[in-house]
């Protein structure tokens, strides 16, 4: 696997060129009501454990989402997966 041709074609960004960020929403949908406070998803107020996770995330992908695009690169390639990552 080489980058240049195994790679994405657009760079590594941060979580700042991007208004989004892992919220309740995220939470319900990966750990279900029991991450929020009486199960309630409707406003779900997380509880403690699940808003530590949810800030965790969100400081982790600050600098950037270098390690999911590589992982996902390398998936992509070990899988021989088309279309390929960087456009021909």
């Amino acid at each position: 696997m080489h980058p240049a041709t195994d790679g994405f074609s657009f760079p590594n960004f941060p979580s700042s060129a991007i208004s989004a960020v892992f919220d309740e929403t995220d939470l319900v949908a990966m750990f279900g009501a029991e991450s929020c406070v009486d199960g309630e998803v409707e406003p779900c107020v997380p509880v403690a454990e699940a808003a530590a996770w949810a800030r965790m995330v969100n400081q982790f992908r600050s600098p950037g989402h270098c390690e999911g695009l590589v992982v996902e690169a390398l998936t992509r390639y070990n899988d021989g997966a088309k279309p390929p990552t960087v456009g021909e």
